[in-house]
C-alpha cells in the first residue's frame, strides 16, 4: 500500500546532502545508559546487545546501518524517544560493530537475517514480552525485511510490526546510486572504514591474505562487495550477493504490518528501492515516500525528529 507522507522540511533550503549530513555531523544526542549483554552464536562468534529497560511488556529492537552501531545518533535518539514512552529498547550491534573485532572470518552485511533471528530469540528468552516491534535503518532496514521473509514460518507470535527507514531494498540499484556524482563521497567514506576492518582480519587470521593495495584503490561499493563482502560470506560475486540479500525480492512474503519510509531525495537510493508498483495492492506492507529527508535524515528544528515520531505512531497503531 502506498501512503501519503506527513513529513515537511521546516527549512527553506534543502538538498539531499544537507538533509543527510546535517544530522550526522550536527545533531546533538545523549548516549543512553545501555545495559550490555553478549550472546554467543553457533559459529563461535558473538553479538553485543544494548538494552534500555522500563520493565515494560513491549520491546522495540533497533538495527543500525552500515558501519553504524548502538551509538549512532539516529539509534540513540530513537532509543531515547521510545524509552521515554515506556518501551523497552534493544539496540543490537552487528558483528564487529560494538567496539571490538568479531571472532570469525565472515563479516556482517546486508543479508544477516540469521543474526537478527538470534537477537529476537535471545530477547524472548530474557523476558516474556507480550509485544515486539522491529525498526531498522538503512542496511538494518533491509536486514529487518529479509528476516520477516526468510524466517516466515518461525516468526514469534509476539512480533507485531516492523519499520524500515532509508533502506536499500534493492542492493544493486543502491550501489549504482552511490557511484553518481557527489554520492561517491559516501562510497569512499564507507570503503575507508570497511578497509580498516579488512586489515584487522588479516591480523586475526593468518590464512586471509587479500590484496590491500586494491582495497585502498577502490572507488565504489560494488568493487568492495566483489572483493570482500561476497567471497567472505560465500557468495560468488557482488551480483550474487545483491540478488540473494535484497529484500526487494521477498517483500510480497511479509506477513506482519510493515512500514517502509524512503525519502525521494535519498542519495543512497534509486530505482527499485522505491517499489511502488510491487506494493500498490499490498495491505500489509506500507510504503511512504516523503519528497525530502535525505538518508536517515528527516531533520527537524525540534529535539525529536519526524521519523522518530512517525515510528512511534506506527508502533502504537499495532497495539
Amino acid at each position: 500500500m502506498i501512503i501519503d507522507s506527513t513529513y515537511k522540511s521546516p527549512y527553506l533550503f534543502s538538498n539531499p546532502h544537507i538533509d543527510t549530513m546535517y544530522p550526522y555531523f550536527f545533531r546533538k544526542t545523549k548516549a543512553p545508559l545501555y545495559q550490555r549483554e553478549r550472546i554467543y552464536l553457533e559459529d563461535g562468534d558473538f553479538l553485543d546487545l544494548d538494552y534500555l529497560r522500563n520493565n515494560n511488556d513491549n520491546l522495540v529492537i533497533l538495527s543500525h546501518g552500515l558501519e553504524g552501531s548502538s551509538q549512532s545518533k539516529y539509534i540513540q535518539a530513537l532509543a531515547k524517544h521510545l524509552f521515554e514512552n515506556s518501551y523497552d529498547v534493544l539496540s543490537w550491534n552487528c558483528r564487529g560493530c560494538s567496539g571490538e573485532p568479531n571472532l570469525v572470518l565472515r563479516s556482517y552485511h546486508s543479508g544477516v537475517s540469521y543474526d537478527l533471528k538470534d537477537v529476537v530469540c535471545s530477547a524472548l528468552k530474557t523476558k516474556k514480552y507480550k509485544e515486539i516491534h522491529l525498526v531498522g535503518f538503512s542496511m538494518g532496514g533491509n536486514i529487518t525485511l529479509k528476516y520477516l521473509a526468510d524466517y516466515l514460518n518461525e516468526i514469534p507470535n509476539e512480533l507485531k510490526s516492523a519499520i524500515a527507514v532509508s533502506s536499500p531494498l534493492h542492493l544493486s540499484d543502491s550501489a549504482d546510486s552511490l557511484e553518481n556524482g557527489f554520492n561517491r563521497v559516501y562510497s569512499k567514506h564507507f570503503i575507508w572504514t570497511l578497509a580498516q576492518k579488512v586489515k584487522q582480519k588479516t591480523l586475526q587470521f593468518d590464512h586471509y591474505k587479500p590484496d590491500l593495495i586494491r582495497f585502498y584503490k577502490m572507488s565504489s561499493i560494488r568493487e568492495f562487495d566483489n572483493l570482500f563482502t561476497a567471497p567472505l560470506n560465500s557468495y560468488k560475486d557482488a551480483n550474487d550477493y545483491y540478488s540473494n540479500c535484497s529484500s526487494y525480492f521477498v517483500l510480497d512474503q511479509i506477513q506482519i504490518p510493515t512500514l517502509i519510509i524512503n525519502a525521494k531525495n535519498d542519495p543512497f537510493l534509486e530505482g527499485r528501492c522505491y517499489p511502488t508498483e510491487l506494493l500498490q495492492n499490498n495491505s500489509l506492507v506500507h510504503l511512504e515516500v516523503p519528497e525530502l529527508g535525505g538518508h536517515v535524515g528527516f531533520r527537524s528544528k525540534e529535539e525529536v525528529y519526524w521519523s522518530e515520531k512517525r515510528i512511534l505512531e506506527f508502533i502504537q497503531t499495532q497495539n
